[in-house]
């Protein structure tokens, strides 16, 4: 019997929800993001998205860290510890905010409810990840191949060929690293209330955050184009865009800036030019 005390936090099991829906029955993850979330505060459901989008994309890295760790194929985990194990994994590598125990007791409690047995897998497999660490685990695989390349980044090994003989083998890991990163702009777009939720994709493709348009965003090409720098390079971009020292990418009478950093527990900073 499970007391409150012991049930996983509302942002995981809203995730792990999404991820069951998208793997075994096919559905979109922003369509069952949107369903399962209706409930949540903003917070939790900006953790849930964050969670659950990125176990998503990340999917092919963490099957094959998972295989590993586990010691047997995902083909024959039950879709139920799978979830667990994709969840769990996903934070324990690519977020921080969480302690590790935290995060493996609440994948244990989801395989628990929704698995016959199996439990015990996955809380071995995730202790393990957790004791090995993010930096081991990720750092001892290899990316020296268009084959390697596609496991290491999650994408698909046909881009990964195509982008190995278009770019070259440096300009095509580049890019897929890089290209993990780009839906955090979609979380903060939600999470702040710039567009309504499920509508950030749309909301991006119809031009609203080009230079000029009604919410520039990015203004000097983002992580894409400066490297990742857990965000300082962003923060300097909104003092000189206030500055009015932007040179081309200089958005109009530009008076507040708003600092954004996707994370489990969103960062946000306004930038103006009157301190009131």
């Amino acid at each position: 019997m499970l007391t409150c005390v012991d049930m996983p936090s509302e942002a995981r099991v809203c995730a792990y929800a999404v991820l069951r829906r998208v793997f075994e029955d096919g559905a979109y993850a922003d369509q069952a993001l949107h369903a399962e979330s209706r409930t949540l505060d903003p917070r939790d459901r900006a953790l849930a998205m964050r969670l659950s989008y990125g176990a998503v994309q990340r999917k092919g890295t963490l099957d094959h860290l998972i295989e590993g760790l586990a010691q047997r194929p995902t083909a024959r985990l039950d879709p139920p510890l799978l979830a667990a194990l994709r969840l769990g994994l996903y934070e324990l590598l690519y977020l921080d905010g969480a302690p590790d125990y935290a995060v493996v007791a609440d994948a244990v409690e989801l395989a628990k409810i929704n698995a016959r047995a199996g439990h015990g897998l996955v809380n071995a497999a995730l202790r393990r990840a957790g004791r090995e660490g993010s930096a081991a685990l990720l750092g001892a695989m290899s990316d020296a191949t268009p084959e390697q390349a596609a496991v290491k980044h999650s994408h698909p090994e046909w881009i990964s060929r195509l982008w190995w003989q278009a770019l070259g083998a440096d300009d095509a890991r580049a890019l897929m690293i890089y290209d993990n990163f780009t839906p955090t702009v979609l979380f903060s777009l939600e999470g702040f209330g710039y567009c309504g939720e499920g509508e950030s994709g749309s909301f991006a493709a119809e031009g609203h955050l080009a230079l000029g348009a009604r919410y520039p965003t990015n203004t000097s090409g983002g992580h894409l184009s400066e490297s990742y720098m857990q965000g300082w390079a962003l923060n300097l971009e909104a003092v000189l865009q206030i500055r009015g020292t932007c040179g081309e990418r200089q958005v109009k009478d530009c008076a507040f800036a708003h600092y954004m950093a996707a994370a489990p527990v969103v960062t946000s900073i306004i930038y103006g030019r009157d301190p009131s």
